[in-house]
């Protein structure tokens, strides 16, 4: 099974930039439940925590295209290193507020932190298409990388967690920090790999982005990012509400590692089928997968139903990654990428802002909920573009993926 991985890995630098990638990108899964867990400790609201918690992945979510263009216009490592250092200043300052700081400060630190969080996923799968496009060992690729952003979301949340309930609440953010800075400069230095800056004309008709075939994949990303955001905040809400809330990160964990168990499976098997229908067919099961959610009652069996659910993710991602890599031209496709970064983050802040809201008013059970109605649009928006976009004709022409 490993085998195509390691083909994968040959050209020199692919391990260098996938390593210093994974330790940039870790705190993506850690900023979120780090927020959450620091302020709902200093205030004692998850409404305010899932607040604070969205507006840094708003933020981040509405500049992440507009980084993206410009490492695709200029270079990846022109634009990390001033970003980067924004990053680092403006959540250590979120960090100093935390203690007695208005919500306000909370609010715009915040969105400072999550504005200058690099999208080092899409970086990442743009050296990726530079190396491997066009090649059947491109879904691999994007595989190994689905696969790495869950091990990701396994063991961030695990830091997260026990360095906030253990140490003192802010020491996840912290940690967050020293992993975003320090994996960056590691990801910026990796030249060789790099691809190269493409200057472009709004007037050249290849260089823009295909709004119709791109629209449908990210607003579909966007209801995907309401499950995650949604399912991280109640399954903190539930453990806390037990009595314990030390294993809300290990829960969240066990999501992942369903779907990185998923990722490895289907990035070593031969695709048959386009990543077109793929998409469709993940998403339908990630929304059926969610249904479990609010009857729960024992921890044990919250943990099991959250493996099963994640078990839906990775061979999603993989095929909607792989869309977005037909659909978008070369020069554009780190912010194609974006695009995808951004539509999550948007979805999980507001399925953090909402389903803490619903956790406060009703309990963490009904608030899963929201996870469901996340599904349920997200597995619809996906159906319905999918359908039209395979009837249009200037797609049908271009022999766009099945």
């Amino acid at each position: 099974m490993l085998g195509p991985y390691v083909e994968v890995l040959r050209p020199r630098g692919a391990v260098a930039f996938s390593a210093s990638g994974l330790v940039a990108r870790l705190p993506m899964s850690m900023l979120g439940i780090s927020i959450v867990l620091a302020v709902s400790a200093e205030s004692g609201s998850y409404g305010r925590a899932g607040l604070v918690a969205a507006a840094a992945l708003l933020a981040q979510a509405a500049v992440a295209p507009f980084q993206a263009r410009i490492a695709d216009q200029f270079g990846q490592g022109r634009m990390l290193r001033p970003v980067l250092a924004m990053h680092g200043l403006s959540l250590a300052l979120f960090i100093a507020l935390l203690d007695n700081g208005p919500l306000a400060g909370l609010l715009l630190t915040a969105s400072l932190a999550g504005a200058t969080l690099p999208s080092f996923g899409a970086m990442v799968r743009a050296r990726w298409a530079r190396l491997y496009s066009g090649s059947p060992r491109l879904h691999t690729a994007y595989a190994l990388e689905s696969v790495l952003d869950e091990v990701v979301f396994v063991v961030g949340p695990v830091i997260a967690t026990v360095l906030a309930t253990s140490l003192y609440p802010a020491s996840g953010l912290v940690c967050t920090l020293l992993l975003t800075v320090g994996g960056g400069l590691l990801f910026a230095a990796q030249r060789s790999t790099e691809p190269p800056p493409q200057p472009r004309s709004p007037h050249v008709v290849a260089d823009r982005l295909p709004v119709p075939s791109l629209g449908w994949i990210v607003l579909t990303f966007a209801f995907m990012g309401g499950i995650f955001g949604s399912v991280e905040v109640v399954t903190v809400a539930f453990t806390d509400a037990a009595g314990m809330i030390e294993l809300s990160g290990p829960l969240l964990a066990i999501y992942a590692l369903g779907s990185l168990v998923s990722g490895l499976v289907v990035g070593a098997a031969r695709v048959r089928s386009g990543p077109r229908r793929r998409f469709v067919v993940g998403q339908a099961l990630m929304a059926m997968t969610l249904l479990p959610l609010p009857i729960v009652g024992p921890v044990a069996v919250l943990a099991a139903v959250l493996f099963a659910a994640g078990l839906a993710i990775s061979p999603t991602l993989i095929a909607g990654f792989s869309l977005v890599e037909a659909v978008v031209p070369p020069s554009r496709l780190t912010e194609g990428f974006a695009w995808i970064s951004t539509a999550l983050n948007i979805g999980v802040s507001a399925g953090a802002a909402v389903s803490g809201r619903i956790v406060d008013g009703y309990g963490a059970s009904p608030a899963y909920l929201v996870a469901i109605a996340f599904g349920a649009s997200a597995a619809a928006v996906c159906v319905l573009g999918a359908f039209v976009d395979r009837r249009r004709p200037d797609r049908a022409r271009e022999g766009a993926p099945r």
